[in-house]
């Protein structure tokens, strides 16, 4: 008995140590092959991590370099004059823009917003690379408030480059929301080894530099130096290093979007990741599996065995599927960052195939939220379908209700919980809802825009009843966030368009009315002005010529007005520009004088005039804004004086590059509230209203002084007391002509005004040629008109014909019977304008004399930039209406008068 006890236990115990080795052998083998596989499949998954990363990151980079590019295309050729406007507008349509600056070769010419680049960074390599015509971002820096910036730097057509700031956290916002494992994470290095993006703030913002190793820096692993020394270099890689005591994997390889060496790096901790956690499970199971072979061995691990090669094939398995789920959300993220309103439809359906693919489902469906009478709804707003048919259009996915067809999805989606069920466990009226449309099983991810439940995307599988899984559940709703997200920044730029088309219609809506009312204002002003010079020429009594004086003063007031307006249009439009000239500085001070001492009329007003004698004789500006500049204040000093003085004090002071006017008009007016003062530069403004409501003026004038004295360079500033009067100083930027002064004896010649002579006695002296051998030929649709014109040209002794629309003009030039010397031509006349009266001449008639004639534009269409469109339709000068008599002797003088002719005809008549 004992005997067979005894063989038993060896058999048992021979059986034990059989099946102990074979569980031995059978785990060690399986755990070895386990182990290297996972080995494997962890390195291949954090590096197919870094290279969605990659993707991502460059993506973000190629997005900064196209909008930046698309900034400078936007900016260039734009004067200098218009350049901070033109940044502030481009910086506003970039919210990832925290700065602009636009430098040439020698600095800055113009910058907006609140870190824009400094100027010591013109000699940046980057910067250089830019002005070779590259656009480039740099690495981070910081900025003269000590923020932390990258810029990135773009060439504009004109040679110059743009530099658009970045917050220096931004490639650290972007990479944030990728996470490896439970706390592994994505950084990034610049060429240098520099810290550019990292879940460690600090390192970003300390700019640590990897690559180097702190004297008193004990703790950080050597190895993790090493990594970095090798990830400068431009090569992909793996290692490991410890951090916190913790033992971590990286995987690097270079940023394919950076021409500039950086490097992208994933990083995670060991202790984290599946290998570990497989390890540990496997040897549980090996020991438990060793405990039962000693009890049934053959059986026991037969079942050991196998289990742990099952699992890790389910768990592999599962890993590619979402491996491959979050490569096709990286990639629709990138594709919608770059997407334009005009592809965005067709990016977003093939983004929508994508997901659903990888997701195996039958339908994407993305629905929008709507409320009527206190109710809410949704709408299908888009759907991609693979083989199943498709429900876009149907009543059936429009204005579905919450309550009544799909009853609780409201109060779960706007909790932000999901929908996750195959459609025979819900409700019926769900059934209802669904199963018409082939719908089988489906995932309701909720969307909220601005923490507002903004609608849903329904993934729907059509096959098969199934629960979507955890991870896939957590992926499809990135990817929901992500084309709703893609939906709503569209529809902004949408609207951004049109709002930008309604603004310029509203700008050339505007420009069309002051247009027609530029010429319905002028038509009857130029008879006015023209009949009232024409009869103030003949002699006549007193008392007529006075009234004569009264109505062409006031014709000219009115003009004024309507100059006033015109000059504000062309302010807003950015096309009131600068003509400088050199300019006679005596000449400019008599004229402004004697236009304004006209307004003095019977006043007891002393006008006292205070001039340096040291004023170069001769400038460089624009003449007649510099004069309008100088009206404008005496002008009003003038209208606000009933009694008392008027000073005007003008003297210079000197750089050594450019020489600045200043004047000051000082007055003892009425004055200005002080509460008025900041007002009085605003358009349409004029101070103290009910008070000053018999004086002339539109309030439009100091607007205009403001921005023409800023165009200069200059600057306005008023003093004043209310009822004691107001001073208005300014200074203005010009140019060098000469060293020669004025002198004493020309400011005592201005100074007791012996140059004034009044408007009539200025047209009286004009000296004009004598002209019996020309013939001019005038075309006006307005008979008033006609008579004017005849008038005016008749001082010259001129043949002057009149016809009254185009067709007539254009029968005469064809029949050349009367050779005219030129033709004066109205623009807006009915039928045929004056623009294509003037084509037909020139191209369809055909003969050298057409060809050749000069035609001078008489219009009343004086808006900005007409003049240009005149002088490219084939016209030679161009004359505004009422016609200034001193504009039109110019015009005669150039295109009519012959010298040659003349010098001819006086040696006939000598011989």
């Amino acid at each position: 008995m004992e005997k067979n006890v005894s063989i038993r236990l060896r058999v048992i115990l021979v059986i034990s140590l059989i099946a102990a080795a074979v569980i031995i052998f059978g785990i060690g083998g399986g755990l070895s092959f386990v182990l290297w596989h996972f080995e494997k499949t962890i390195a291949n998954d954090m590096t197919g991590i870094a290279n969605i990363a990659d993707r991502l990151v460059t993506a973000e980079i190629d997005l900064l370099k196209a909008d930046a590019a698309i900034a400078a295309r936007n900016l260039a050729n734009t004067p200098d004059a218009q350049l901070p406007r033109s940044l502030a507008e481009q910086d506003a349509l970039y919210d990832h823009f925290i700065g602009l600056t636009v430098f040439d070769r020698q600095g800055i010419v113009a910058k907006t917003g609140h870190a824009a680049t400094a100027a010591a960074l013109i000699d940046n390599e980057y910067m250089q690379r830019a002005f070779a015509g590259e656009t480039v971002i740099s690495t981070t820096r910081r900025a003269a408030g000590g923020a932390l910036v990258l810029n990135v730097a773009a060439p504009l057509a004109d040679g110059r480059v743009l530099s658009a700031t970045v917050p220096g956290m931004f490639f650290s916002e972007v990479v944030a929301g990728c996470r490896v494992w439970d706390t592994g994470n994505i950084f990034m290095l610049d060429a240098e080894g520099t810290v550019i993006a990292s879940v460690r703030e600090s390192a970003v913002k300390n700019r640590r530099n990897l690559t180097r190793k702190m004297e008193n820096d004990r703790q950080t692993d050597e190895r993790l130096f090493a990594l970095a020394r090798e990830m400068v270099k431009g090569r992909a890689g793996k290692g490991l290093f410890a951090v916190d005591g913790k033992e971590r994997y990286c995987v690097y390889l270079p940023v394919t979007g950076s021409k500039a060496g950086w490097t992208l790096g994933v990083v995670a901790p060991l202790a984290e990741s599946p290998l570990r956690r497989m390890r540990a499970g496997l040897l549980i199971v090996g020991g438990v599996c060793l405990t039962l072979g000693i009890v049934v061995a053959i059986f026991a691990s037969a079942v050991i065995l196998e289990r742990p090669y099952k699992t890790a094939n389910e768990l592999l398995a599962r890993l590619e599927k979402n491996n491959e789920l979050l490569y096709a959300i990286n990639d629709t993220a990138a594709i919608l960052l770059k997407t334009g309103a005009g592809s965005f439809t067709s990016d977003l359906w093939n983004c929508m195939n994508r997901v659903a693919q990888c997701a195996d489902v039958d339908r994407v469906r993305i629905w929008q939220n709507h409320e009527t009478d206190g109710e809410l709804y949704c709408s299908e707003l888009f759907e991609w379908s693979g083989e199943v048919e498709a429900q876009t259009g149907k009543k059936i996915v429009i204005d579905v209700s919450y309550r009544r067809q799909i009853p609780g999805w409201q109060e779960k989606l706007s909790a932000g919980v999901c929908i996750n069920s195959p459609v025979n466990a819900l409700s019926p009226a769900e059934q209802a809802q669904l199963l018409p449309q082939g719908v089988v099983s489906l995932l309701v991810i909720p969307v909220f825009s601005q923490e507002r439940f903004w609608g849903f995307v329904s993934f729907d599988d059509c096959r098969q009843a199934r629960v979507f899984s955890a991870d896939e559940e957590k992926l499809l709703r990135s990817a929901g966030g992500v084309m709703v997200n893609a939906i709503l920044r569209n529809q902004a730029t949408l609207d951004l368009i049109r709002a930008r088309e309604d603004v310029a219609a509203a700008a050339q809506a505007k420009t069309d009315f002051l247009a027609n009312v530029s010429h319905e204002m002028r038509t009857p002003l130029n008879a006015i002005i023209g009949l009232s010079e024409l009869t103030l020429d003949e002699e006549s009594g007193a008392d007529a010529r006075e009234n004569l004086e009264r109505i062409n003063s006031s014709g000219m007031m009115l003009l004024g007005l309507v100059n006033d307006i015109l000059d504000i249009s062309k302010i807003e439009a950015g096309k009131l520009k600068l003509v400088p000239v050199a300019y006679d500085t005596p000449s400019l001070i008599n004229d402004t004088v004697m236009l304004n001492l006209v307004r003095l009329g019977s006043r007891p007003i002393t006008f006292n005039l205070d001039i340096d004698a040291t004023l170069p004789a001769v400038l460089i500006g624009d003449e007649l804004r510099v004069k309008q500049i100088f009206n404008n204040l005496l002008s009003n000093a003038f209208k606000y004086t009933e009694n008392g003085k008027v000073d005007w004090r003008l003297t210079c002071e000197n750089d050594g590059e450019n020489v600045w006017l200043v004047s000051t008009v000082r007055d003892t007016g009425i004055g200005i509230r002080e509460k008025e003062q900041g007002d009085l530069f605003t358009k349409y403004m004029q101070a103290d209203t009910k008070r000053n409501r018999e004086i002339e003026g539109t309030g439009l004038g100091l607007p205009i002084v403001k921005n023409m004295v800023e165009m200069m360079d200059g600057s306005i500033a008023v003093e004043s007391e209310y009822g004691k009067g107001s001073a208005f100083t300014i200074r203005l930027k010009q140019g060098w002509a000469s060293d020669a002064p004025i002198g004493g004896d020309t400011v005592e010649n201005l100074k007791s005004f012996r140059y004034v002579k009044n408007k009539r006695d200025r047209h009286a002296n004009l000296a004009r040629a004598h002209l019996p051998y020309a013939k001019v030929l005038v075309v006006d649709d307005v008979s008033m008109n006609l008579v004017v014109a005849r008038g005016l040209m008749n001082a010259y002794g001129m043949q002057t014909d009149c016809v009254s629309d185009g067709p007539a003009a254009i029968d005469l030039i064809r029949a050349a019977k009367v050779k005219y010397n030129a033709i004066f031509m109205d623009h807006m006349m009915p039928g045929m304008d004056g623009i294509e009266t003037a084509r037909v001449i020139r191209q369809e008639i055909g003969t050298d004399y057409a060809k050749n004639i000069p035609i001078i534009v008489l219009t009343a269409n004086a808006i900005a930039g007409n003049e240009e469109m005149f002088l490219r339709s084939g016209f030679q000068a161009f004359l505004a209406k009422p016609i200034d008599l001193m504009q039109l002797d110019m015009v005669i003088n150039r295109y009519v008068r012959d010298a040659e002719l003349e010098r001819e005809l006086a040696g006939n008549k000598s011989a």
